[in-house]
């Protein structure tokens, strides 16, 4: 085990490969966030993977978020000694560190950095955000920027960051931390998300890749602790209005079971905990076939949607002992729900969780989003219009959150009518983040004044409830990560 100041990094390597490559004095590779996270983002382990194709191993480099200074557990040298830097980055919020952190190793003139080279999921959304740290991007698939990447590090694949500059520089001149909540400011908005979708269709790279990335090494200090994480997807068979992601054009990519059985078998020798990483749940022949092949796994998902469900998947989960549940019905309100994409109803969503209950699963988490009223409460009109005032008023909220409450209420009063056992549920409420890359770009971004009433009315009503806990976004990371997807980077100044 490594030990550099308050970071920890033990590690089992699953590629040796990799592992016993000598580390390289001059090419990098940053997660901008800590060890923790990076360890864990499966975008970090497949440019790392990547840039291994040439005999070495980049260093790898982590920021502290209390000093903001790059830490390695692969070299005791500065950052800024190496000539080749690359970035990968999956949230927008880790920028504002990232700028910091690199002044502050290597100075305010940035045309006096080494070549740095950024991609990843946040460059994907905003490849705007990027054009004054990095000097080249790739957007999209990794893939095609390093596919007969060359032993010196050169490829003419990448993209000019100047050009992205130039792209975009006249869409984002009109806003800035106050004009964005303005109403004349529609149009602009407007303006500006259907460049961006253009954007992606004429500069995303996608690659028709057959082989999954997955772990290269694993560390009990991950945010997901010894987890061995593995594509078995990419892109979304959905295009909620809420979410990016899904809006970009990328097609929903399903990797060939044999090839994720194929990975899965280096990381099993090493950890039963394996994370499947997709924005979708597996067919079930997918995990039938896994559980099969790895019978002592203990299989981890993400979110779920609750119209993918049948029973078979309720009795593989069973029999994988899981303890915890997590959906994302996004509203209590079944109308908002159904127009953000998710054609499921309550009671689909109570049915589910009484049969997860009758076999044995107790546990629940459910994410909501909070500021989607607002179009309940008016006229429908098209994306083309403006509304007359763009403010959720504090009635709208309140009408969400009584709602919400009697959601909840509802699903806890039915399990136990049917089970006699009270499910556990714990809410997860995020303020309704409306960025130009999703379908409901035009909407308000909720107040702060209206966010906080409502986490106290919230706490207040569930205060001395049974098997029910809550947790908020903050407020202030929300807000951030709204005014960043707008091109809004006022916070590097500071």
């Amino acid at each position: 085990m490594k030990y550099e100041g308050d970071h920890n990094f033990q590690e089992t390597w699953i590629l040796k490969s990799i592992q016993n490559l000598k580390v390289s004095d001059d090419v990098v590779i940053i997660y901008p966030n800590s060890y923790k996270v990076g360890s864990s983002n499966l975008g970090f382990h497949s440019i790392f993977e990547q840039l291994a194709i040439n005999g070495k191993r980049a260093a790898r480099f982590f920021i502290d978020s209390r000093t903001l200074k790059f830490y390695s557990p692969d070299t005791k040298l500065r950052l800024k000694s190496f000539r080749n830097i690359y970035i990968s980055i999956s949230f927008e919020n880790d920028l504002i560190n990232l700028y910091k952190a690199l002044r502050q190793e290597m100075g305010d003139d940035a045309s006096v950095w080494p070549e740095i080279t950024i991609g990843g999921a946040a460059v994907n959304t905003s490849p705007f955000l990027f054009t004054g740290i990095a000097d080249l991007m790739g957007i999209g698939d990794s893939e095609f920027y390093f596919e007969n990447f060359g032993y010196l590090f050169e490829s003419n694949r990448f993209y000019d960051c100047k050009q992205i500059d130039e792209y975009f520089k006249k869409p984002l001149e009109p806003f800035d931390e106050k004009s964005i909540f303005e109403d004349s400011n529609f149009d602009n908005k407007k303006n500006f998300s259907t460049i961006l979708k253009i954007f992606f269709q004429n500069w995303n790279k996608i690659c028709d890749r057959q082989i999954p990335f997955a772990s290269n090494f694993i560390s009990p200090f991950s945010a997901f602790p010894d987890y061995f994480l593995i594509e078995i997807s990419r892109g979304c068979p959905f295009s909620c209005a809420f979410c990016s992601f899904g809006n970009l054009g990328k097609p929903y990519d399903l990797f060939p079971i044999e090839k994720i059985i194929e990975k899965i078998e280096r990381g099993y020798s090493f950890t039963k905990q394996i994370g499947l990483v997709c924005a979708a749940l597996p067919p079930i022949g997918y995990i039938e076939n896994i559980v099969s092949n790895f019978p002592d796994a203990n299989l981890h998902f993400s979110s779920l949607r609750v119209d993918s469900f049948d029973d078979r998947y309720i009795d593989i989960f069973s029999t994988l002992k899981v303890q915890t549940v997590t959906l994302a019905p996004e509203t209590a309100n079944e109308n908002i729900r159904k127009k953000l994409g998710k054609n499921f109803s309550d009671a689909q969503i109570i049915e589910l969780i009484k049969n997860f209950v009758k076999n044995g699963i107790y546990k629940f988490k459910l994410y909501f989003i909070i500021g989607l009223k607002f179009s309940n409460q008016r006229k429908q009109m098209s994306d083309n219009e403006q509304f007359e005032n763009s403010k959720i008023s504090e009635e709208e909220i309140y009408s969400e959150i009584e709602e919400l409450i009697d959601f909840i209420d509802k699903i806890q009063s039915n399990v136990y009518s049917q089970t006699r056992i009270l499910p556990y549920i714990s809410i997860s409420i995020n303020p309704f983040i409306p960025k130009p890359s999703c379908r409901w770009w035009f909407f308000p971004f909720i107040s702060k004044n209206v966010y906080e009433k409502s986490r106290k009315i919230i706490n207040k009503k569930i205060y001395n409830r049974k098997k029910i806990d809550v947790d908020f976004f903050s407020y202030r990371e929300a807000l951030k990560e709204y005014l960043l997807s707008w091109g809004i980077k006022d916070n590097l100044k500071n």
